[in-house]
């Protein structure tokens, strides 16, 4: 049975299912990075990755148990932060010049071509008194 990273988060604080009883690949499948990731989004549990993370040598079964058994079972749901694009420059261009929100902005630089984007900027730069 294959299970994802968030499977083994939602058995340690919602469901309270042990994963890893029963199944001997299950402790091969853990993945303690992910799963202390996901658990350092919340005021409660972002102590508890962190012990975990400064015991990264500790086996995967110890991890587990210890995490499974610290948090409250409780349902929590965060967004993961995502990195910012490399196309910010342009963004805040386009932003600028024809005075659209974030997300019209991004909409529009997905159907731009590299040369339209190339006069954006230069008209950003003339606004601005560059």
């Amino acid at each position: 049975m294959s299970k994802n990273p968030f499977d083994y988060v939602n058995s340690i604080t919602t469901t309270k299912q042990h994963m890893l009883e029963g199944d001997a690949d299950a402790e091969k499948r853990y993945n303690a990075y992910l799963v202390n990731r996901s658990l350092s989004y919340f005021v409660d549990t972002i102590f508890l990755a962190n012990s975990m993370n400064t015991n990264a040598h500790v086996d995967n079964r110890m991890q587990y148990d210890y995490l499974f058994y610290a948090v409250n079972k409780k349902r929590r749901f965060s967004k993961w932060h995502k990195p910012e694009s490399n196309n910010q420059s342009e963004i805040e261009a386009i932003k600028t010049v024809f005075g659209y929100n974030e997300n019209r902005a991004r909409q529009v630089f997905n159907i731009l071509k590299p040369q339209d984007i190339k006069k954006i900027l230069k008209e950003c730069q003339h606004m601005n008194g560059k």
